[in-house]
């Protein structure tokens, strides 16, 4: 396991960026983030790195251009204001299609400001960097840990598409001590090649030109169209969000940096003053509904970042299906009530959920056809006690069965449930906490409705509806009105 060290947010950047293959750093000091250029001035040189602290924020992001231009892993940091100055370099750079990282510890404004944390700088970093018609990719963490994962990520972004990353983080955050685990230390012969660069032709090829100027029309809005292609792919793959206690919620707050931790605090305190507030959530990030409904139409699709290879049909003909646009366009105008499954989401937001007092289990799903449909029908309570309870240890046993039958018995006011108890409803459940597991797949990796392991006996309304792990088939139960 990866050892945890305990640094401040700057230098936590500082070295990620580093271990990402990050060997030029150009920069100029400036409170709050000067941590950064200073860790970065000590250890530079220990890896065969570059470090020079150029004579004004104009001079600094200039040579990140030029050390870009060469093919070299680049960086250069701030703060607000000096951010300002260096936002005609960063439009010349996204203006050449020029990799390179831009950390931007913010500071209060305008002008000069202060030297306090602030936010200010949101509508700067993600819709006016500089002039011309440009974006570039913005990364706010909130964490020390999450500053040193995305300046290590931001190279390869920065790569992969040839444009400019910023790490937008605030002075709380950069001076900020936390346990951080560091990511390893990349070789720099596992770097992407850059054929693009201007490193010498040696009269092997055509020699490179790194330019912003295109004097031509028609061959500026060639590029610029083709950059807008690229920014298309950037919004559809790489969009990033922690979601924490929206799935019920009718007042969901957006924040980001330090202040997304004091949110999240605001929607506890919320929540603990409130009358009756509950929550359920099921096993399973991936959701389904109708084809034909809003949530698949193009737009929402679009607004959502959604994709069709992430979604696979789980109902009628084309059961277990991978989308395509042939086949979307099919499902929804020609058999708008089959089923459609999304993969989505992160499985830490539902064990993070599923923990608080005021959440209970569910399955949120109808019936579905035989060996159609989507596996949380038949998986979520088997997988809701391996996971949480036996695998992750997040529950202990008896609070997870109480978050299966107590709770929701108590929350919505039905009588009979919930407990074992004389002249209460005779709804047993048998099960073996060591063996039960879930077997039910997504219908494109298995059978959907597959009976789970390690429960042998299932009791509703007093008949056997599972008898020696054999289904009966009994249709005992009753609609429950409350």
């Amino acid at each position: 396991m990866a050892e945890k060290v305990l640094m401040k947010g700057n230098e936590a950047m500082a070295e990620a960026a580093m271990r990402a293959g990050c060997r030029c750093f150009f920069g100029y000091p400036i409170t709050p983030q000067t941590e950064v250029a200073a860790y970065m001035s000590k250890n530079m040189p220990k890896v065969g790195g570059t470090y020079l602290q150029a004579e004004s924020e104009v001079a600094a992001i200039n040579m990140v251009y030029g050390a870009s231009a060469a093919g070299a892993r680049v960086m250069t940091s701030s703060s607000s204001p000096g951010i300002s100055l260096k936002s005609e370099g960063i439009s010349y750079m996204a203006g050449a299609d020029l990799p390179g990282v831009i950390i931007n510890v913010e500071r209060g404004g305008p002008g000069l400001g202060s030297i306090q944390p602030s936010q200010s700088d949101y509508w700067q970093a993600t819709k006016a960097t500089g002039h011309g018609d440009f974006h570039i990719v913005v990364y706010a963490p909130c964490t020390v840990q999450e500053m040193a994962d995305y300046a290590y990520k931001a190279f390869d972004t920065a790569d992969k598409y040839r444009i400019p990353v910023m790490i937008l983080a605030d002075g709380l955050l950069g001076q900020m001590m936390e346990p951080v685990v560091l990511p390893e230390a990349r070789s720099m012969d596992s770097l992407p090649e850059k054929p693009w660069a201007t490193t010498g032709h040696g009269n092997q090829r055509f020699h490179n030109v790194v330019n912003s100027l295109y004097l031509t029309a028609e061959d500026l809005e060639d590029l610029n169209i083709e950059r807008y292609q690229r920014y298309d792919t950037i919004i559809a793959s790489e969009q990033e969000c922690e979601t924490y206690l929206i799935e019920d919620a009718d007042i969901v707050v957006t924040a980001f940096g330090a202040s997304a931790r004091v949110a999240r605090s605001a929607v506890n305190a919320a929540r603990a003053k409130g009358m009756d507030v509950w929550m359920d959530s099921g096993m399973y990030t991936d959701w389904a509904t109708y084809a034909g409904t809003a949530t698949f139409d193009e737009q929402t699709i679009k607004d959502n970042s959604l994709r069709f290879g992430d979604m696979v049909a789980a109902t009628g003909k084309y059961t277990g299906t991978r989308l395509n646009r042939e086949l979307y366009e099919l499902l929804r105008h020609k058999y708008p009530d089959e089923s459609i499954i999304c993969y989505s989401g992160e499985p830490y937001e539902i064990y993070e959920a599923l923990q608080k007092p005021y959440a209970m289990m569910s399955t949120d799903a109808g019936a579905y056809a035989p060996g159609e449909g989507h596996p949380q029908i038949a998986g979520s309570y088997p997988r809701f006690l391996r996971k949480m309870v036996r695998e992750k240890r997040l529950l202990g046993l008896e609070e997870a069965v109480y978050k299966c039958t107590l709770l929701p018995a108590q929350t919505y006011h039905i009588p009979g449930k919930g407990v074992l108890e004389p002249g209460y409803d005779a709804d047993l459940v048998l099960f073996d906490r060591d063996a039960v597991r879930d077997n039910a797949k997504m219908p494109d990796k298995g059978e959907p409705d597959a009976p789970p392991d390690g429960i042998p006996y299932v009791m509703v309304n007093g008949v056997f509806a599972v008898d020696d792990g054999v289904f009966q088939n009994t249709r005992s139960g009753c609609v429950i009105r409350y």
